[in-house]
């Protein structure tokens, strides 16, 4: 058996760009049903992202990448389709299209017309396949109907505009931007609607004269399908063909026949496309419309094969359609620094689950969630890409430049150390602590204040708190029993809430030895934390206070007087520091309301 020797892209791990070699392979003769393809072109899709870095998974080592192009070299037993020297292109499984040459499975392989380039024919097969099937199987678009196609200045978006005005369609495509929008309406959108600035629905009522649309197409998924099917006519189809914003909820189909009678859908390519009676007929529509004009498909980048690195990069940076501008901290967006203007928003790892946070990635024209497990890089389902890791930009020293930039983004942060807040006591009881001390920090609103306002320095103390972010358990406990064991002081800064809750721990059994423990109540009358959730918002204020904030009203320092602790109330940071100085054991800081 002869064999050749070919470079092609694999991978022997999950994960960010650079798990992806360029590397040498062999190839013997294409079995039964198989071919020997010399590519000459393969596209760039971000589903390869999704099984580089493990999202989709396949199994490894092995190959990258689902359409590309070029010339049969070798044809096995039983391929009656194509013969050697045809020129070829192909979408679908299995990966391993990043390659100078390939053996595959033949039967997802067409003929490319002459009339096609290579970088054309690999560049559009995904996502011209998937309109086919969307525009005439799935649903059937007639001349005049009005289709309403959600992300239309998407890659699919553009591709299925351009062929429904073909057709002879109305279309009304929704968009993220106003940059969007100018895109797709110089491609011929007859009416472009800014799905995150307008109410979709009462736009689609209002084009169509309150009838509502035949077919509606949706790969934005969580953000939009629910209020899709309701610009949808009695008896029409809801396509849901992605999930860019995240999984629609659960349909109870009942909602269907009240909205009437409605039919919902969730079609696929690999289906569509099952086997070559399929193929067949929908790769000629495609060629056909291409060749004809009606379609144009533009190829915006071009990259070596051996550069595909920078590919993903680039790729995942939506480096070809946008900028990324800034990267806006959780603690920008509380302190109410303008984060307005992005392209691009990229979270990285597991982030708070405030209002503020939730409000702002759902109104980027785009977010992107770094972190090895999706649902914790993305609890919001905001994201319409998620990677495992973000690599640090060309040309960065990790050793030498990279925290220094990130201490001096901290310092441009503006701050009022002189106010007496709650991020301030904390940052203050920080400062007072020396490098033999510990301090211990409690869940809930007191880790976040803490996380904003610690300050990187040479000496430190140790800093701890219970597993969690949100529990409030056992805080006091915890405290006091690590006090008993270490020889310096022990601060504990502790909400109110937290601090009622473990209160029973004050109480020092006669016979027992009395924690070396400074105790730092955070008192704003109640659990403010839930002011930054989803119960903090406008509409909930009138039950706020009683269901969530739950004002006490309590002298949190008398409680402590009654189990036998010094104790005392302060107003202010001097005060603060003067009790810490004196060494009372409970100091409750009464915070302006």
């Amino acid at each position: 058996m002869s064999t050749m020797t070919t470079k092609a892209i694999r991978i022997d791990e999950v994960g960010p760009p650079e798990v992806m070699k360029y590397v040498d392979v062999t190839l013997g003769e294409p079995g039964p049903g198989e071919v020997l393809v010399r590519q000459k072109a393969c596209g760039l899709n971000y589903i390869d992202v999704y099984f580089r870095s493990g999202y989709y998974p396949q199994p490894l080592p092995g190959g990258i990448g689902m359409e590309a192009s070029g010339i049969i070299e070798k044809v096995g037993e039983g391929v009656q389709h194509v013969k050697v020297g045809d020129r070829v292109a192909y979408a679908g499984r299995p990966t391993g299209a990043y390659a100078q040459a390939r053996i595959m499975p033949a039967d997802i392989i067409v003929k490319l017309p002459d009339a096609i380039s290579f970088e054309t024919g690999a560049g559009m097969m995904l996502q011209g396949l998937t309109v086919q099937y969307l525009l005439n199987d799935t649903f059937k678009v007639q001349k005049g109907d009005t289709v309403l196609f959600h992300a239309i200045a998407g890659g699919v978006g553009l591709i299925a505009l351009q062929w429904l005005k073909a057709i002879g369609a109305t279309v009304i495509g929704t968009v993220g931007s106003q940059e969007k929008a100018e895109l797709a309406k110089s491609y011929g959108c007859d009416h472009v609607i800014l799905y995150r600035e307008e109410d979709f629905v009462k736009r689609v009522k209002e084009i169509t004269n309150g009838k509502g649309v035949p077919v509606a197409y949706d790969a934005v998924g969580k953000d939009t399908f629910m209020k899709t099917l309701d610009c949808i006519s009695p008896r029409g189809m809801a396509v849901s063909f992605g999930n860019a914003s995240g999984s629609i909820p659960p349909l109870d189909l009942s909602l269907l026949s009240s909205k009437g009678s409605l039919k919902v859908t969730r079609p696929t390519l690999m289906t569509y496309a099952l086997n070559r009676s399929l193929l067949e007929p929908m790769s000629v529509d495609l060629f056909d419309r291409v060749m004809k004009g009606q379609i144009k498909i533009e190829i915006k980048q071009q990259y070596p094969l051996a550069d595909a690195v920078q590919a993903h990069r680039d790729l995942e940076a939506r480096l070809r359609d946008g900028r990324v501008r800034a990267l806006a901290t959780t603690s920008a967006l509380e302190m109410g620094i303008d984060v307005s203007g992005l392209d691009v928003v990229i979270t990285a790892g597991r982030f708070g689950l405030s209002r503020a946070v939730a409000a702002f990635v759902k109104s980027a024209p785009a977010h992107i969630a770094v972190g090895k497990y999706p649902l914790d890089a993305d609890p919001f389902e905001t994201a319409a890409h998620h990677v495992s890791q973000m690599p640090l930009p060309v040309g960065v020293n990790p050793a030498v430049g990279w925290l220094a930039d990130w201490q001096e983004a901290d310092a441009a942060v503006p701050v009022d150390a002189h106010a007496f807040g709650s991020k301030n006591v904390v940052r203050a009881v920080h400062d007072f602590a020396t490098q033999r001390d510990q301090l211990w920090v409690s869940a809930s609103m007191a880790i976040r204040e803490a996380d904003d306002a610690f300050a990187l320095r040479g000496a430190m103390p140790m800093v701890f708190m219970n597993r969690g972010a949100n529990g409030i358990d056992g805080l006091i406990a915890s405290a006091s029993g690590a006090a008993l064991k270490h020889p310096g002081r022990t601060f504990l800064v502790i909400g109110d809430v937290a601090f009622l809750h473990d209160m029973s721990s004050l109480v020092i059994p006669a016979l027992e030895q009395r924690p070396n423990l400074t105790i730092v109540v955070l008192n704003n009358n109640g659990g403010k934390i839930f002011k930054t959730l989803e119960q903090g918002a406008a509409e909930f204020e009138n039950l706020f206070d009683r269901v969530y904030g739950t004002p006490h009203g309590l002298a949190l320092d008398a409680i402590a007087t009654a189990a036998g602790w010094s104790s005392t109330s302060v107003e202010s940071l001097d005060d603060l520091r003067a009790a810490l100085a004196d060494g009372t054991s409970v100091i409750v800081a009464n915070l302006p309301q």
